[in-house]
């Protein structure tokens, strides 16, 4: 058995078996590198470790697993969860920038989980490419794809729809803080 202390998120993502994670000398989350990147159970968790894109949703209906809520850009999404929401909740949600896919703007054959946007600002960082689209005045969502020499990519200015499965989204438990919109962190 071994204790190690670092702040470098991807050094405990691939020393640990199970990590524990501070915040202002508190434990915020314990749990292996897989539940704190894919589970985390706060804000602080979900953004401390890996990256993420945080908005909030509308909560229209819940049953059979499935969370269906109103997001961004009057967006329609459909979530798989077991988190207990009432209709007209707000929740906060998360999803990670690899989680997302970047298709041509237009009507697609399942419109929930696909937010229209405008592709702001694109960065090439050899093995991948960072997107940032806005779907509306307040939200920023940043993509993650990695780069082939012979993909079409989508240029600054392009009218996209950002798309994702059921499953990528992560609702968080309600805080009492508030959650920094992707907006506020998005490069200008």
């Amino acid at each position: 058995t071994m204790l190690y202390v670092t702040h470098d998120q991807e050094e405990a993502l691939l020393l640990s078996d199970r990590i524990c994670l501070m915040n202002h000398a508190r434990i915020e989350q314990i749990g292996t590198p897989d539940d704190l990147y894919f589970r985390p159970r706060s804000l602080f968790a979900s953004d401390f470790i890996g990256e993420s894109n945080v908005f909030v949703a509308q909560v229209r209906s819940c049953s059979d697993g499935y969370m269906l809520a109103t997001g961004p850009g009057a967006s329609a999404l459909r979530i798989r969860t077991d988190a207990a929401a009432r209709l007209g909740d707000t929740v906060t949600l998360v999803v990670r920038p690899e989680r997302i896919r970047i298709v041509a703007s237009g009507p697609g054959a399942d419109t929930a989980n696909r937010l229209q946007a405008r592709i702001e600002e694109i960065a090439f960082l050899g093995d991948t490419v960072r997107y940032y689209a806005r779907v509306d005045a307040s939200c920023v969502f940043s993509v993650k794809l990695l780069t082939s020499g012979s993909a079409a990519r989508a240029c600054v200015g392009d009218a996209v729809s950002l798309e994702f499965d059921a499953d990528s989204v992560i609702v968080l438990p309600a805080e009492p803080v508030a959650a920094l919109s992707v907006a506020e962190r998005a490069p200008s």
